[in-house]
């Protein structure tokens, strides 16, 4: 964080600014995590969330696909997934599910 995170820490012991590069795929994670964190309640280590959210999504890969309402969305950028990491790629498909209101079965089983 901008208060006692690493980098911050390091401006402090160098007595100087540095440059905040920030991860790409930091930046994408951080926001869903502290939204989560939010919703959710504290984690119980870097992959286990400890809310009814969290226990509830742990194997959701493995319950039946329900049928849902879309939420539409003119927004999406057209992107060439081969510039994404795996997890955006799976956020981009899953954006796309819920904006056309239709999922397929391999989406909805990826872990």
């Amino acid at each position: 964080g901008t208060n006692a995170g690493i980098i911050r820490l390091l401006e402090i012991a160098l007595n100087r600014p540095l440059q905040w590069f920030i991860c790409m795929l930091h930046l994408n994670e951080l926001p869903l995590r502290h939204l989560l964190i939010q919703l959710d309640g504290v984690t119980q280590g870097p992959k286990a969330l400890s809310g009814a959210i969290g226990k509830s999504i742990q194997a959701c890969e493995t319950l039946p696909l329900v049928r849902f309402s879309k939420i539409g969305s003119n927004d999406i950028p057209d992107l060439d997934r081969k510039i994404l990491s795996t997890d955006q790629q799976y956020l981009y498909d899953m954006l796309h599910a819920v904006s056309s209101g239709e999922c397929s079965e391999d989406l909805a089983r990826i872990k």
